[in-house]
């Protein structure tokens, strides 16, 4: 365990579940330069998952220390009171990141251009490639593994986890490409964990 109390290494499912989170984030952001900036990130990830099957506590922390995305710098993400917007905590933050995923997820305009909520007169590049084959499901996916495996309530990851294994509210029911109900699932899902 590193200072955190969190573990030392990741390894394993963890650390594929984060290149995959990564990948797909970097993806889905609004502007070039924030999907180059979280690209880093994935990129620094991926790597060590490829070369040794881990990434040391301390490797990730030198990765991050001085990496901002876009115009947010590298202090946000040690002291992320100053930067929120509309929430207060972390997990608030988080909670509004997956909504905002499934919604652009499921806006075919945003699929089909450079990354959600980007201008339409982004340029391209591999990232836009990403999120233009996202699709609501993949969204839905993507935010499960990274409750599974990094969600800090252990409790709340549970009830999320059991309630979208189970099919409960109706996910499974929801048909290819229904960005909509994928949506909703998640906006019904997070108030019958927070409950």
């Amino acid at each position: 365990n590193n200072a955190t109390g969190g573990p030392s290494v990741l390894d394993g499912p963890a650390l594929a579940e984060l290149c995959r989170w990564l990948d797909f984030v970097a993806g889905m952001l609004p502007t070039e330069g924030a999907r180059r900036d979280a690209g880093r990130a994935a990129a620094a990830a991926c790597e060590a998952e490829r070369a040794r099957g881990r990434l040391d506590h301390d490797e990730w922390t030198h990765v991050l220390e001085g990496l901002g995305i876009d115009a947010v710098p590298s202090q946000a993400g040690v002291e992320e009171s100053g930067y929120w917007a509309l929430c207060k905590t972390y997990t608030c933050g988080l909670w509004s990141l997956f909504h905002l995923l499934t919604l652009a997820a499921g806006d075919s305009k945003i699929r089909h251009g450079p990354g959600f909520l980007a201008s339409s007169s982004s340029s391209s590049s591999s990232a836009d490639a990403a999120s233009a084959s996202v699709s609501p499901e993949e969204t839905l996916l993507r935010i499960r593994g990274f409750v599974a495996f990094f969600f800090g309530c252990e409790t709340c990851s549970e009830q999320f986890l059991q309630t979208f294994d189970s099919c409960e509210l109706g996910r499974c029911a929801l048909a290819p490409g229904d960005g909509m109900g994928s949506a909703l699932w998640l906006w019904q899902g997070h108030n019958h964990v927070s409950q």
